[in-house]
């Protein structure tokens, strides 16, 4: 079995950016696992386990995608928490997509997997890019002010182009990201 999700991935300078921003956050008391360069990505579904007989049939469903979509602009908004600051379990930082492509996309993959036997997010989809996953956390008062203390990340923006199949193996060290299948959205 694969523990596999779909994503969409960053460019370097965009990867470059936001471990730049988690310097920020660097001597935040408590334990929190933030992301390593290599595991920024945009979340689109969740597989959980799969078989490897699965990996052909969602990479076709992958690629019809392909043929609807076409690369789309993505900009970097703020900060946040998940549920909330009060009780960060989540650090993140937001999305804009004015066209609303990733909304279409994901609401698609949901769509067409089901085929494959995989149930549609229960969830609404949040557009999010995940920095870290808060254990404890020794003062929320500090969170706050580093989020209120941020610089402006309006100006941070790229062009998703790029869907990708990636399996996960969990160990001590983090997860190990590698990818199974990737495609590219029209231009």
């Amino acid at each position: 079995m694969i523990r596999s999700f779909i994503s969409v991935g960053l460019p370097p300078n965009i990867k470059n950016e936001l471990m730049r921003l988690l310097e920020h956050f660097k001597g935040l008391g408590g334990k929190i696992s933030w992301v390593r360069p290599e595991g920024i990505h945009i979340t689109l579904k969740f597989l959980g386990d799969i078989p490897e007989s699965q990996v052909e049939p969602i990479k076709e469903k992958l690629e019809g995608l392909a043929t609807v979509y076409k690369a789309f602009p993505l900009g970097i908004t703020d900060i946040g928490a998940f549920p909330n600051t009060t009780y960060p379990r989540v650090i993140w930082v937001g999305l804009q997509d004015e066209s609303e492509v990733l909304m279409k996309i994901q609401n698609h993959l949901d769509s067409e997997l089901q085929d494959l036997g995989f149930s549609p997010e229960e969830r609404s989809f949040s557009l999010h890019i995940t920095l870290g996953r808060v254990k404890s956390l020794q003062s929320k008062g500090e969170l706050l002010r580093k989020i209120h203390t941020l610089p402006d990340l309006s100006e941070k923006s790229f062009m998703a182009d790029r869907i990708h199949l990636m399996k996960s193996q969990l160990s001590p060290a983090g997860a190990i990201y590698t990818e199974l299948a990737s495609i590219n959205l029209c231009k």
